[in-house]
């Protein structure tokens, strides 16, 4: 699949981000125990690769802001995801199969190849004292 000389390849290039929020105390009505309602401020990020780093700064309290704010954030991604890609060799990205390929023999073995091949195409984004929650915030906010 891959050729000899790109076996030792390993992608030094990821995106880091960091974002700032207000914060104050929740009085919802829920059956979820929530403590507080956060405000996403600004974001920033940066990355090893050759881009600018970009700060984003939400314009107004209104909630529309905050869309904004996170949509040029995730775009800022889906444009160094660009130039990620650029950095990974033909011959790896090309090794990457098709998702409705048919497989023959080592069917276990091929899945475990093809999975770690699509880490390669896929972007690393780190955030500061970030969990999963972070994510699951920003995704709420978009849509």
């Amino acid at each position: 699949m891959i050729p000899a000389d790109l076996a030792d390849f390993r992608q030094e290039h990821c995106c880091v981000f960091d974002m700032e929020s207000t914060e104050r105390k929740a009085d919802l009505n829920t059956t979820i125990e929530i403590n507080a309602v956060q405000k996403v401020v600004c974001i920033g990020v940066s990355s090893s690769l050759p881009i600018q780093s970009k700060y984003f700064v939400r314009k107004s309290s209104a909630p529309i802001h905050s869309t904004e704010l996170v949509t040029a954030f995730v775009d800022f991604l889906f444009e160094a995801e660009v130039v990620y890609h650029a950095t990974i060799p033909e011959d790896i990205l090309d090794a990457v199969p098709e998702e409705d390929e048919e497989y023959s023999e080592n069917v276990c073995e091929k899945i475990k190849v093809e999975r770690q091949l699509r880490k390669y195409s896929a972007m690393p984004v780190y955030g500061y004292n970030s969990g999963k929650l972070c994510i699951f915030y920003m995704a709420h906010i978009i849509q």
